[in-house]
């Protein structure tokens, strides 16, 4: 299975004689057969016919929509999840404040042990020096979680956690890359930006991942509630942020996959990637999501979903299988 990513601007996304097909003013660009397609994700100006979100929707097929940039604009999805008890489940947890907090300690303990198996890989691939500091402030982070009384202490935890591993981010950078700490909407630097994109990428699978699993992706428990703020799609996300973009970057840029020349500053945009940068992100993020990061259990959003839900209709915590090794 693969996602479909539609960067050229001016395509066409169509449905024939059972393929998804994307063309140009004439010119076919590619084609998969529909039962290859996991989602299709749309940047910028590009068009889909009728008939082809028809395919989509008749095989359950996500259409993901962002701007030319990867911003998350919104998606396409056959139908709402038709299991009634989950929905009424995931309401009364998110409104009773103590299957709240269990729920969201259960996040963030996951969180913590996929980024501490990260941490432990980076000083093993000599990307950066001493670790001993990091690997401990997560571990007592860890051991402070059933003492956490709210969901705003856990989100306190969280972001001490988050300080620890990206400083430790900014030293793994190759040279010719730099690091003021994460910032976003728009980037501000080309670390940033490769971050944002893998992230915003992430968000798609995870929202079509709670739809299937008869969640509401809208309803998180570590994330607030706010309105347009898919919470517990980003929920789904905090285990694998770490391991399956963090990580990913820093392969990349320690493979030399990209440099500073691949970027570009604009004032509206922020930084982002030139088109030929995108074109060679997307199909290696691809991969490592289908290839070792899957293979190592880190990129199963279905099972992370399928554990949350059953954690909700349990009343226990849930159990994140992310404490696997991380795929080197």
């Amino acid at each position: 299975m693969s996602c479909l990513y539609v960067t050229t601007q001016g395509a066409y996304v169509r449905s024939v004689a059972g393929r998804i097909v994307v063309t140009r003013k004439d010119e076919e660009l590619t084609a998969l057969p529909k039962a290859m397609v996991e989602a299709v994700l749309l940047f910028g100006a590009v068009q889909v016919s009728t008939q082809a979100v028809q395919t989509l929707l008749e095989e359950g097929i996500p259409l993901v929509y962002l701007s030319r940039g990867g911003t998350f604009r919104g998606m396409l999805q056959s139908g709402e999840p038709k299991n009634a008890e989950v929905r009424l489940g995931q309401y009364a947890a998110v409104t009773d404040p103590r299957q709240t907090l269990r729920l969201a300690r259960g996040v963030l303990r996951g969180k913590l042990r996929a980024a501490g198996a990260c941490v432990q890989l980076w000083g093993r691939n000599r990307w950066v020096g001493e670790i001993k500091g990091v690997v401990a402030e997560l571990r007592e982070v860890e051991s402070r979680l059933d003492r956490c009384e709210s969901t705003a202490q856990l989100r306190a935890a969280e972001g001490r956690a988050a300080a620890a591993v990206f400083g430790l981010f900014g030293e793994a950078l190759p040279p010719g890359f730099f690091w003021k700490g994460r910032n976003r909407r728009p980037p501000q630097d080309p670390a940033n930006a490769l971050l944002s994109m893998a992230y915003m990428l992430l968000l798609g699978r995870a929202m079509a991942a709670c739809y299937a699993v008869g969640l509401d992706p809208q309803l998180g428990v570590l994330h607030e509630v706010a309105y347009g703020r898919p919470s517990l799609a980003l929920d789904l996300l905090e285990p694998l942020r770490t391991p399956c973009c963090e990580h990913f970057v820093l392969r990349a840029l320690q493979a030399e996959t990209f440099d500073p020349s691949d970027f570009r500053m604009e004032e509206a945009t922020g930084c982002r990637m030139t088109a030929d940068a995108l074109n060679r992100f997307l199909p290696r993020f691809q991969a490592w999501m289908d290839g070792e990061a899957g293979r190592q259990g880190q990129a199963n959003l279905p099972e992370l979903a399928r554990e949350f839900r059953s954690a909700i209709m349990e009343e226990r915590e849930p159990v994140w299988p992310v404490e696997r090794e991380v795929a080197a």
